[in-house]
């Protein structure tokens, strides 16, 4: 199962724990805090989307690396998480999540799906040129398990046979090789 929060994200990098994820209303009351993110039992959970501004960013700590509100997913037990570095546009983060879940569903890998999500932006004469500076498209990252792209049936029958050709080809020459000296 995946998790998706659009919303409003606040980094606090004086004190770590006081970063969080504002969730409607907007009261003290709806506010998920990164101290409280730690103690989730996230295990089952493959994917987290963090399309709230910031949620990769944050203090960096020497020998920990950076206290951002992904890295506690990560902590509760996400290992795939995709997060926004910086503010973003709206419009951009919505077709970019949108293209992402396209190429999840087509069988892409979450890193390919996001990258492919990004070239579709840039290509996508609807979308303003002035959306398609860095500053709206590369603030979405990816972290996690890079995976490699699932192979079909066909492709690794086609491996295995080249691979057993190789084979056959290494030891007639091996005995043909011992045959010529004898």
């Amino acid at each position: 199962p995946a998790i998706h929060l659009a919303t409003h994200a606040q980094v606090d990098n004086e004190n770590t724990d006081g970063s969080f994820i504002a969730f409607y209303p907007d009261d003290s009351d709806n506010l998920l805090y990164t101290k409280e993110i730690y103690n989730l039992q996230l295990d089952s959970t493959d994917l987290i989307i963090l399309s709230a501004c910031e949620t990769g960013a944050g203090q960096l700590v020497k020998g920990e690396g950076i206290m951002s509100l992904s890295r506690a997913f990560a902590i509760a037990g996400c290992p795939n998480i995709v997060a926004s570095l910086w503010n973003a546009t709206d419009k951009t983060t919505a077709f970019i999540t949108r293209q992402f879940y396209f190429y999840l569903q087509k069988g892409f890998t979450k890193t390919a799906a996001l990258r492919q999500a990004k070239i579709d932006l840039l290509q996508n004469k609807k979308i303003p040129p002035a959306l398609h500076t860095p500053n709206h498209w590369a603030h979405l990252i990816y972290i996690g398990d890079y995976e490699t792209t699932p192979q079909n049936g066909k492709t690794i029958r086609i491996l295995i046979g080249l691979g057993i050709i190789l084979i056959l080809a290494f030891l007639f020459f091996l005995i043909k090789s011992k045959l010529d000296r004898s």
